[in-house]
């Protein structure tokens, strides 16, 4: 995978995981589900299908390499704060997760 396809960086701190996210995949997203409208509206099936394949394959490739991140963050005992936005350069989303 390329440098810069990541999901989240992950760095640690005394007690606790931060891990940030990369606001180039939410934009990746965002292109991907506006690609399946518009090629839906203007009637090319086929394209709207393919792109909905690429779209699935990256949630399914996320869910499959953030599965333990996914079930950190459910427990609601690990979660400490959640800051930033996820389609923010310059203050990307940051989850602080105990250890």
């Amino acid at each position: 995978m390329p440098k810069f396809l990541y999901w989240y960086q992950q760095k640690q701190q005394k007690r606790m995981t931060v891990y940030q996210w990369n606001p180039i995949v939410s934009y990746l997203r965002l292109l991907f589900i506006i690609a399946g409208v518009v090629l839906c509206v203007e009637n090319q099936i086929i394209a709207a299908i393919i792109d909905f394949l690429l779209f699935a394959a990256l949630y399914f490739t996320y869910i499959k390499v953030n599965h333990d991140l996914i079930l950190k963050m459910s427990n609601k005992n690990n979660l400490v704060r959640v800051t930033g936005h996820k389609y923010s350069f310059t203050n990307p989303m940051t989850i602080y997760v105990r250890k």
